[in-house]
C-alpha cells in the first residue's frame, strides 16, 4: 500500500552525508537503490524529456504529441503502486492549490470553453509532478533524467539541421517545420538552457574541453531563432551559475579564472556568428533596434492588458477573467507574451501571488539542495517568461517535475553531483 507521510520539514535529512542517506534509501524505500538499477519508470520518464522538443507536434486536432507520450512513464509507475510514497507537504500543496485556483474560475470565466482547455492542460501537467514525486530515484536513474534534458538538445539541434525553415516566421530566423506544422523559433531556445547550463557545470568540474564546443553548438543555434529572450534568459543562467561557483572559497580564484576565459570565448562566439548571419536576425539583437520596434510589439500589448486589467471590477482584478482568456484582453486579439501579464488578468492578482509562490518556493529548493545546474536552467526559464507566454511551456514544467525528484529522494547540498 502508498505510504503516506506527513513533512513537517522537507528537510529532514539534517546533516546526513550522502552515504548515509543512500544507505538509509536503499532499505528503506524502493529496493532498487540497493542494485542501483534503473527501473523501467525511469526509462520512459527519460524517453519522454528527451523527445519534449517535439511538442509543437499534434497527433489529433488539440491533443499534442507531448500529451500522449506523458503517459508513458504514468502507466509505467503502475508497476511500482507498492514503492509509492505520498509526501503530504508545501510542495505538495501549493501546485494542488494553484490547480484548485485555475478550476475555479471556470465558474466565472469570460469564455468558458478556454477555460476549460486551459484547466486540461495545467490538470495534466500538476498529475504528472505529483504522481512521478511520489518514487524515490536512485544515482543512476537522477543521472539518466538529467541526461534526457541535455540530450532534448541535440535533439532540437537535429531537428533544426533536417526541418529547418526560415520563411514562416519572417526575417529569415530559424525554426522548424514538420508537415506544415512549425514551432514558435522563441520557444525552441528553451530547450537550450539546461544542455548549455549541464555542460558548463561538466567544463568548470572536469576541465572538458568538448564541454565547451558542445556549448558554442548550442549558442549558434539559439542567435539563429533570432530570439532576445531566449538569448537573455541563458545569459543570466550562465551568470548565475557562475556566481554560485565562485561561493566556494578554497577555488573562487580558478573558478573566476575559468569561467571568464569562458565567457569572453562565447563572447567571442557571439560577435562573430552575428556578423555572419543575415542582417535581419542579427538586427534583433541591436538594443536600438528593439527600442524601435517596441519588442515586436509586446509593449503595446502589455499596456493594453494593464489598461483592461484597471478598469476591470474588483472582483477580477482579484480574481482574474478565467484561465485562457488573455486573448479578449489585448489591442490584437494575441497571448500577453509575458506569463505574469497574462496572467494578472487571467486569475486576478491573488493567483499571480499563487503562481510566484509556486515557482519561488521550487527555485529555492533547487538552491539549497545545492542543484546548481537546475536553479540556473529554472532561473532561465523564468527571464523567458518575462517575454513569452509560457504557461503550458514543457521545459518549465519539466524542470519543476526534476526539482521536486531531487527533493524527494533526499539528497542535499554539496552531495548532488553532476552524474555523466
Amino acid at each position: 500500500m502508498p505510504t503516506i507521510v506527513k513533512n513537517k520539514d522537507e528537510n529532514d535529512w539534517g546533516d546526513l552525508t550522502m552515504i548515509k542517506a543512500y544507505r538509509i534509501y536503499s532499505t528503506k524505500n524502493n529496493g532498487m537503490d540497493k542494485n542501483n538499477k534503473i527501473s523501467i519508470r525511469t526509462q520512459l520518464l527519460a524517453f519522454y524529456l528527451f523527445l519534449a522538443p517535439l511538442d509543437f507536434l499534434s497527433v489529433v486536432p488539440g491533443v499534442s504529441l507531448a500529451r500522449i507520450l506523458i503517459f508513458l512513464p504514468l502507466v509505467g509507475s503502475l508497476i511500482y503502486l507498492k514503492y509509492v510514497k505520498i509526501r503530504i507537504d508545501r510542495f505538495f500543496a501549493v501546485p494542488l492549490f494553484y490547480l484548485i485556483i485555475i478550476t475555479l474560475t471556470s465558474y466565472y470565466s469570460y469564455d468558458v470553453a478556454f477555460t476549460q482547455q486551459r484547466i486540461i492542460t495545467i490538470v495534466l501537467n500538476i498529475t504528472v509532478i505529483l504522481i512521478l514525486s511520489m518514487f524515490t530515484y536512485n544515482h543512476r536513474e537522477l543521472a539518466l533524467i538529467k541526461k534526457s534534458f541535455a540530450f532534448s538538445g541535440w535533439l532540437t539541434v537535429v531537428l533544426m539541421l533536417f526541418y529547418a525553415d526560415r520563411n514562416i516566421i519572417g526575417g529569415e530566423r530559424l525554426t522548424i517545420a514538420i508537415n506544415g506544422v512549425y514551432q514558435d523559433p522563441n520557444y525552441l531556445t528553451g530547450f537550450f538552457i539546461f544542455p548549455i547550463i549541464y555542460y558548463l557545470d561538466d567544463f568548470t568540474k572536469k576541465k572538458n574541453k568538448l564541454s565547451i564546443i558542445k556549448m558554442i553548438v548550442f549558442l549558434v543555434f539559439v542567435l539563429l531563432t533570432g530570439s532576445r529572450g531566449g538569448l537573455m534568459a541563458i545569459i543570466v543562467s550562465i551568470l548565475f551559475y557562475s556566481l554560485m561557483r565562485m561561493k566556494d572559497v578554497k577555488k573562487r580564484f580558478s573558478s573566476i579564472a575559468i569561467l571568464s576565459v569562458l565567457i569572453s570565448i562565447l563572447g567571442l562566439i557571439f560577435n562573430f556568428v552575428l556578423n555572419m548571419m543575415p542582417e535581419s536576425v542579427a538586427n534583433r539583437y541591436d538594443i536600438a533596434f528593439t527600442l524601435r520596434d517596441g519588442g515586436a510589439d509586446r509593449w503595446e500589448i502589455w499596456e493594453s492588458v494593464i489598461n483592461n486589467y484597471r478598469q476591470s471590477p474588483i472582483f477580477n482584478q482579484i480574481f482574474g477573467w478565467g484561465a485562457g482568456t488573455i486573448r479578449y484582453f489585448t489591442y490584437n486579439g494575441n497571448v500577453a507574451h509575458n506569463i505574469w501579464v497574462e496572467s494578472l488578468m487571467e486569475i486576478g492578482i491573488f493567483g499571480v501571488f499563487i503562481l510566484f509562490v509556486f515557482y519561488l518556493l521550487y527555485f529555492k529548493k533547487s538552491y539549497n539542495l545545492g542543484a546548481y545546474v537546475v536553479a540556473s536552467s529554472f532561473l532561465g526559464y523564468m527571464i523567458m517568461g518575462l517575454s513569452m507566454s509560457l504557461y503550458s511551456y514543457k521545459p518549465i514544467w519539466n524542470i519543476l517535475l526534476l526539482i521536486i525528484i531531487l527533493k524527494n529522494s533526499g539528497f542535499k547540498k554539496d552531495t548532488l553531483q553532476t552524474d555523466k
